[in-house]
Order: C-alpha cells, then structure tokens, then sequence
C-alpha cells in the first residue's frame, strides 16, 4: 500500500485527492491549520498520522463532511476562542459520515488555564461507527458530543479540566463508553459538570444498546463538584439496553453518581459511587420510571430506586450512608490512590484487560494526593462516561446549540421522607 510523505498542508491536500483504500499519509511535524474534509469516500481506511512521536503534528481543527473510511493518529487538535467566538464552538467535527477514527490524539482548548475562552472539543453527528481510542480532552468548554450516530465507540481516553460536560449523547444506538478517565472538572459561573450525559430532548427517537463499563471518576477541586452518570428522558423515547458496569466515582459537591430516569432493561453493577466521609452531598445511585431494572453488587453513598421501577431486582448493594459499612473503604477521608477506593469483592474492581500503565497510575495517584510508586501501580484500569448539576438544588444551564437542546433542570427537590422516594427534577422549557 502507497505511503504518502508530506510536510504542509498543500502537500497534505494533494496526498489526500491521490490516496486510495489502504494508503497511509505521513506528517512531518509542523502546523497545519484547519483541515476541512468533504466527499472523501473510500473503501478501506485511509490513515493520516504523525511521522514521528517526538514531533507534534498540529491541527487548529478537523472537519470531516460526507466521508468514510477515515483514520487520524497521533495529531494534536484544537486551539483557543477568539473573543467573538461563542463557548459553543466546534472545534473538531464529523458529520454525515462512516468508519472514522480518531486514535492518540489530543483535543484541547486554549491550554492557558483560562476555562472561558474554550470550545467543544469534538462534535459528531448524523454518522456511522465513529471511534475515539487513547485521546485526551484537556481544558475545554466540553469535551465530546455525539448525536444521531449509530455505532460509537469512546475507549480508554482522558478528560481533565472540563468546563462543563466530558461527553454528551444524544439519539445514539450502539454506544460503547469504556476504560476511559475523568477528573478535576473546572466549573465556572453556574456551569453543571458531569462526566457523561444521555438526554433525548430535541431528537426524534431514544438511544439502544449502550454500554458504559470501567470508567474511573474522580473530582478532588474544593468546589467544583462534578457529577457522574446521568440519563434522563423527558420525552417517551427511552434508553433502551442499558448496561452501566464497574465504574469508580469518586465526587464532592453533588449528589448524582449514577441517575437514570425512563429506561428499559437497565443493568447497574458492580460500580463504586462515593464521596469523603463528611460530605454533606452524598454521592448516589438513583433509578426511576424505568422497566426490567437489574441494580447488583454497588457500593454508594446512597440508594435511591423509586416505586415506580417495574420488574427490579436489588441485591448485593452497600449503602454507606448509615457509616456501618464506611470501614470497607478506610481512607474516604482523605484516599490517596485509587485502590483506597476499591473494596474487595464489591462495587468496582480493577478490570482484567490489561495493566495500568505508569502514566495512568501516576495521573491518578498524584490526583489523590499519592504517588505511583504505591501498590495499586500494578492494577488494572478499565476501558468508557454523565447529569446535570447542583447549585442548594438541582440545576443546569441549557447548551446553547441548537442541534443539542439539552433540557433545563432547575430547583431539585429531595424527597422528604427518602421511604416515599418521590423526589423528581422540575422540567424548565
């Protein structure tokens, strides 16, 4: 198969209209600017990559239209806002489009510690089978949003000093989120942060066949809570086959953990929900207006599953909310790694696909205040991701693009008597 040498972006272009199913275009390093993608249709991937690991390959933006069979490697994505540029811009983008692939990228903002002048770093929609593997979502607005596309896959990436959402999904079917880390969201103003969020407002249908297994949480900031999980259908669309499997989360700040509102066959274990001892936000579980429910083996702050599941099977869950069980995990005070945050043979356990890398202990451990020379180095890490968030109740700015009108929540009333489980969000227009 051809290999294509370039090291501009005229070259780059001129590569692009000779290349073939197979081929593979080499970057020198360089600045390419934006590199804008339309009709570029093969039948096998085309794979555009860095020449060297050692020099950065730099791309203000990608946009890829009307295309397939697409492989980015090894590139640096993004840039910051220019004052008259909304925090909704798309820096990043792929629509009407099959079999695209973004692998060992980074995707960030302006990188200058300023949260306000970032944009969104990745925007799919109306596409087939777009995958995200061994990225890194660095100081944006929000990280990733998919919409209407049916085969996504978002593996083993990383989100950090996200001003508002990791990865949002909306009228997605066949949705793999797995191995993927987020931490220390950067909330400014009345932002919600959440690692990863479904919603089916605005759309024409619900989303199926979602997986969101092996993700590790951790938020440690003093007042940016962020929450974790969060799937809410006000329309009648539903989440339909839900698997929601070995997660850690680890938050102050906010209640929601794992929330999910009007699915169908909905499974939630094995997953570890949780904030310090102290907190006066505890970190919970809560499943309602749901049908063929599955809720085992959790440990959480809290449970909430509301008379109005049907067909629910609860067992094996640890609620730490009592303090009876708080000596399964001894260092919530204060952990300093995460396996202080595993209790064995309950809620998350480090997943068996492969070692966590040095990198990735070390990212983690210094989070929590550790180091990588500790004993979880030799663990294993797991492999994908959202709500709403909190401000005395529950509230939400909506996004403001109009392909993704995220519902407004506001004022979020616990229930008085957690027996009677009737709390709920009020739904703003």
């Amino acid at each position: 198969m051809p290999t294509f040498q370039v090291t501009n972006a005229t070259e780059l272009q001129s590569a692009l209209g000779r290349a073939v199913g197979g081929d593979t275009i080499l970057l020198a390093a360089g600045d390419y600017g934006s590199l804008n993608l339309n009709n570029k249709k093969f039948t096998a991937p085309v794979t555009v990559k860095a020449l060297s690991a050692t020099g950065q390959v730099h791309f203000d933006g990608i946009t890829v239209s009307n295309s397939s069979y697409l492989t980015f490697k090894g590139l640096d994505l993004g840039r910051g806002l220019s004052v008259a540029e909304p925090e909704y811009t798309k820096l990043n983008t792929v629509q009407n489009s099959a079999n695209i692939r973004f692998v060992d990228v980074s995707i960030h903002g302006s990188l200058d510690n300023d949260p306000t002048n970032d944009g969104i770093g990745f925007y799919v929609t109306d596409s087939k089978n777009v995958y995200v593997h061994n990225a890194k979502f660095t100081e944006l607005f929000r990280g990733a949003l998919f919409q209407r596309v049916d085969g996504v896959g978002l593996y083993n990436s990383s989100f950090e000093g996200i001003r508002s959402d990791g990865a949002n999904f909306a009228g997605n079917d066949h949705v793999v989120i797995r191995g993927n880390t987020f931490t220390d969201f950067n909330r400014y103003g009345t932002d919600h942060a959440d690692a990863i969020q479904f919603w089916n407002t605005g759309q024409t249908k619900g989303q199926s066949d979602i997986t969101i297994s092996d993700n590790v949480f951790i938020q440690t900031v003093a007042g940016k809570g962020a929450q974790g999980i969060f799937m809410s259908d006000n329309e009648t669309y539903k989440f339909r086959d839900v698997t929601i499997e070995n997660n850690l989360m680890f938050s102050n700040d906010d209640y929601h953990g794992i929330s999910v509102n009007n699915a169908e066959n909905l499974r939630i274990a094995n997953n570890t929900i949780t904030s310090a001892s102290g907190d006066d936000k505890l970190f919970w579980i809560l499943a309602e207006s749901s049908t063929n429910v599955t809720v085992v083996n959790n440990v959480t702050d809290r449970l909430i599953l509301n008379s109005n599941l049907t067909n629910l099977v609860s067992q094996g869950n640890i609620t730490l909310e009592s303090g009876a069980y708080r000596n399964l995990l001894p260092n919530l005070v204060n952990p300093h790694t995460p396996v202080d945050l595993i209790a064995p043979g309950v809620g998350y356990q480090a997943p068996t696909q492969g070692p966590l890398s040095s990198a990735a202990s070390s990212f983690l451990s210094g989070m929590l205040g550790g180091n990588a020379s500790q004993s979880h180095a030799s663990t294993l890490i797991p492999n994908a991701l959202d709500d709403l968030a909190d401000t005395g109740g529950r509230y939400a700015q909506q996004l403001s693009v109009a392909p993704l009108p995220e519902p407004i929540y506001d004022v979020y009333q616990p229930a008085p008597n957690w027996a009677g489980l009737t709390d709920h969000w009020i739904a703003h227009p």
